[in-house]
């Protein structure tokens, strides 16, 4: 028997180039990728109803996934369910899922499995076509709020060891309990057309899904009762059942239909809110520089205006400030060094001295006649002497 496992596997028309859209089916906690969904649970036999759908739809890709989802570490392994739609998104990524409209036909833990796909997808971004691409779920007996049946193995489960993935189908679990939420409220996901079926009988015993976790809460969504046990819900007997003509119709709707305009309307609306804060936060900042500069040449001007009107003074005759009369300063006082004069121009020590000040004082011995209030107010005034030859 062939290991159905880590994969997506190809059922009918998948190597179509020109097809309309893929269809992929997802079975939940120990199925696989083909008895899941067989009436006989046959490995090897391709008369079930994925290849019946492929026969009504032969320009559509129908695909089953495979993971390794067992109940019991005994039987084998498990991911937590993040982690396992992270890796099956790439799974998909890898047979460039997400080019085409996109449907999924789920059993049970496989629908939760598609809701945290399509959750990961849009939050990482890099599979985020995969989740703007998909036009419809199908959830066969899904607990979207977590089984009894679980909390009941839970239970048991320090005889039989059971894995991550039936902790997390525990009922009323607070990861599906967020999940939930996001999906009946999220202005996206809650667009995305759905077929509901929940199973009425016990299965040895038991209902696994009750009608009340089948339900995924989503305005005119209705769950539609058969009566049928966990097991049997996804295993179509022939295409006169019920489940398989609704399913039918369902995909040539969804397949054709795009998703109401009202969304997209809603997206667009968001992107203009934000692109109108953020211009209005662009305009705060500018007035805020307009008001920092203008009080920069105040301040600029005030200096310029007390060196005027020392120059003025000084030369007996109004004087603008530009490095041609600093040079005419400096030359008019020989004693003053002229690479010295450039360092403290620059506010740079020069010459191994310490300081600034130091220069300063240095100069100041040495030509005690020279303007050095000017100087020092010239040296002040931001980038007019940078360049002395």
């Amino acid at each position: 028997m062939s290991n159905f496992n880590d994969d997506l596997f190809d059922i009918s028309g998948c190597d179509n180039p020109s097809r309309r859209g893929d269809v992929i089916f997802v079975h939940g906690l120990g199925g696989n990728a083909r008895g899941t969904w067989h009436p006989q649970e046959r490995h090897d036999d391709n008369n079930f109803w994925p290849a019946w759908l492929g026969e009504d739809f032969p320009d559509v890709g129908i695909w089953s996934l495979g993971y390794e989802v067992k109940p019991f570490k005994w039987k084998g392994n498990s991911m937590p369910l993040t982690d396992r739609a992270t890796n099956t998104l790439d799974l998909l990524d890898s047979y460039e899922i997400g080019d085409r409209p996109l449907i999924f036909i789920t059993h049970s833990m496989g629908g939760l499995l598609v809701k945290h796909m399509l959750r990961n997808a849009r939050s990482y971004g890099r599979w985020k076509a995969i989740a703007s691409q998909t036009k419809g779920i199908v959830f066969l007996s899904t607990p979207h709020s977590g089984s009894d049946m679980a909390s009941w193995i839970k239970y048991i489960g320090g005889i039989l060891r059971t894995t991550v993935s039936v902790e997390e189908l525990e009922a009323h679990h607070p990861q599906l309990r967020d999940l939930n939420l996001l999906y009946r409220n999220d202005e996206e996901f809650s667009q995305i057309p759905m077929l509901v079926y929940c199973e009425t009988r016990p299965t040895q015993g038991v209902l696994v899904v009750n009608q009340t976790s089948a339900d995924p809460g989503i305005r005119g969504v209705i769950p539609i009762p058969m009566d049928l046990d966990h097991i049997a819900i996804c295993k179509v007997a022939d295409k006169k059942s019920q489940i398989y003509r609704q399913v039918k119709r369902f995909l040539q709707q969804s397949l054709t239909t795009p998703l109401a305009p009202i969304a997209l309307r809603e997206i667009e609306e968001r992107h203009q809110q934000e692109v109108d804060n953020r211009f209005l936060q662009a305009e705060m900042l500018k007035q805020e520089h307009i008001r920092n500069k203008t009080q920069h040449f105040f301040e600029l001007g005030m200096i310029r205006a007390e060196l005027e009107g020392s120059l003025r003074a000084w030369y007996g005759k109004p004087i603008n400030i530009n490095k041609a009369n600093f040079r005419t300063i400096l030359n008019k006082f020989p004693g003053i060094n002229q690479v010295t004069a450039k360092a403290i121009v620059n506010n740079r020590p020069d010459g191994g001295y310490q300081s600034f000040e130091e220069l300063v004082n240095l100069n100041q011995r040495s030509c005690p006649n020279a303007p050095w209030d000017i100087i020092e107010y010239l040296v002040m005034f931001e980038g007019s002497f940078e360049s002395l030859p």
